[in-house]
């Protein structure tokens, strides 16, 4: 996330990153099962995902029918991005740091 926030800065290329934060929804036990192994595993990699009870999806988004919800699970810094534009904003940092790219290249092992 802190790389692609800079990127653009860096580089002056468009990546097209937003960070809009990811809501996801458990229905049932299992899949709040799954979502609780995600935020430990979250956690250990420095990511500040938070699991969210039915009533606090509610406050976050009032028109939400949470009837159905067993829990969710709340990533703040997650977004979205443009990989082509990624793709060469990053290869343009690369070269701006001394890599050389080489292009069209066949690879056999």
């Amino acid at each position: 996330v802190e790389l692609y926030k800079g990127l653009e800065a860096e580089t002056g290329l468009a990546t097209g990153w937003k960070m809009t934060g990811c809501l996801r929804l458990a229905t049932n036990a299992d899949r709040w099962t799954e979502f609780k192994r995600l935020a430990t595993t979250a956690k250990s990699f420095g990511m500040d995902m938070q699991l969210l009870s039915p009533a606090e999806v509610k406050r976050m988004w009032p028109l939400m029918e949470t009837g159905d919800l067993v829990g969710a699970s709340w990533l703040p810094t997650d977004g979205q991005a443009s990989p082509c534009d990624i793709t060469q904003s990053l290869a343009k940092g690369a070269r701006m740091y001394g890599a050389k790219l080489y292009e069209d290249v066949r690879v056999t092992g």
